[in-house]
């Protein structure tokens, strides 16, 4: 429940981003099909499909250069704010790191982010995310693998 909220949080802070710039797909999820995707050039937004996915349009994944989400190694940012959690208002931080490490997803080289959530100064998840740019510039999530924590110790693994 707490990871939810958590990933709710986080959703809040990157989702004007990633609609004005970025697709995100995991192959194989159920849900809806279709996603945004900034048009080249234009600013308005077209359309992409899970059926539509391929890995051959990736030429060069791991250079994320997305000129609203990019992605280089080494530059991390950090978000502040707040959750509420049983009624109380709690100070809530995600440390969003990109790595110099990279990890082959469905035939595609991404780019290896380190995620790291904290709620009132406590460690509450940790994750290592994917991301690969394709060739018309759009930046995919093609998943990612979470650790809960609680009282500093890990809980439960929800990849």
């Amino acid at each position: 429940m707490r990871s939810s909220r958590i990933v709710c949080a986080v959703c809040a802070l990157l989702l004007p981003i990633v609609v004005s710039s970025c697709t995100s797909a995991v192959p194989g999820t159920t849900g809806s099909n279709t996603l945004p995707s900034s048009a080249q050039g234009n600013g308005q937004s077209q359309f992409k499909h899970f059926e539509d996915f391929d890995a051959g349009s990736f030429a060069d994944p791991t250079t994320i250069d997305n000129e609203w989400f990019p992605l280089r190694p080494g530059t991390q940012f950090i978000y502040e704010g707040s959750t509420e959690e049983d009624g109380e208002q709690i100070s809530h931080e995600v440390v969003f790191t990109v790595t110099d490490l990279t990890k082959v997803i469905d035939g595609i080289r991404t780019v290896v982010v380190w995620d790291v959530d904290y709620s009132d100064g406590r460690l509450e998840e940790a994750e290592l995310a994917f991301f690969a740019q394709d060739n018309e510039g759009n930046v995919w999530h093609l998943g990612q693998h979470s650790v809960e924590y609680e009282d500093g110790k890990p809980v439960a693994a929800p990849t």
